[in-house]
């Protein structure tokens, strides 16, 4: 069972014990259910604030998102530009969460497109980079000065 089959997994008892505890109406607990089942986006920060950092910030902005069809931004409380944020969750940009692998059912999964050359190779940035130590992979509320 994938991300995508979990998020659509329902639990009568927890909907009516949270919906009661929270004094939510149907509509505030549809609104809350569909957060919560939201996955969480790709978020990054450069290591440092250093030469370096500032470097491999521009390099990433020159190199590789111009090849992006949908664009990561910048945390704007950050320093620097050196917090990121991409929308999409880490199975899809690992090409594991694509429509049609969940509940959206097969004719879905005959529209999605491959997972692009531009995403393998910014998944691919990430992760050496990542294993470099010259950034960091964290939820963005953790990076929170």
């Amino acid at each position: 069972m994938g991300a995508s089959d979990l998020r659509g997994v329902t639990n009568d008892a927890f909907s009516a014990y949270y919906k009661q505890q929270l004094g939510l109406t149907d509509q505030e607990w549809s609104a809350l259910e569909a957060c919560l089942r939201s996955p969480l986006p790709v978020t990054w920060r450069f290591s440092g604030n250093d030469e370096r950092a500032i470097s491999l910030r521009a390099s990433m902005e020159q190199s590789l998102l111009p090849l992006l069809n949908e664009q990561p931004t910048s945390l704007p409380w950050y320093p620097d530009r050196l917090g990121w944020q991409f929308g999409v969750s880490r199975a899809w940009l690992r090409g594991k969460d694509r429509p049609g692998e969940g509940p959206e059912g097969p004719e879905a999964a005959a529209a999605a497109a491959p997972r692009s050359t531009s995403i393998k190779a910014f998944h691919a940035w990430l992760l050496r980079e990542s294993s470099l130590g010259n950034l960091q992979r964290q939820e963005a509320v953790s990076m929170v000065p």
